[in-house]
């Protein structure tokens, strides 16, 4: 739901790539990835940086964020398939 909404406000989103680091200022925020698929490191530029990586998020630490509530109340396990 969340990425229909974000895609419908005229929202990019890149699946396969992981977060390496940001740095912000009073414009906005410049995130540091890699995409897995093609080896790359870039930067992106935004007005906003949304982390949606839960809990166990690097963007929190990084920007000294506050997180409240009883934190590790449950295990997951996530699977990354290969289909060749």
């Amino acid at each position: 739901m969340l990425l229909r909404h974000v895609l419908l406000r005229g929202a990019h989103v890149r699946f396969d790539t992981d977060y390496l680091h940001c740095t912000q200022d009073a414009q906005g925020a410049t995130a540091t990835v890699h995409d897995r698929l093609t080896e790359e490191t870039y930067q992106i530029r935004a007005t906003y940086l949304l982390g949606a990586d839960g809990g166990g998020s690097k963007i929190v630490p990084e920007l000294s964020l506050p997180l409240v509530g009883q934190m590790n109340l449950s295990d997951s396990v996530n699977m990354f398939l290969k289909l060749t």
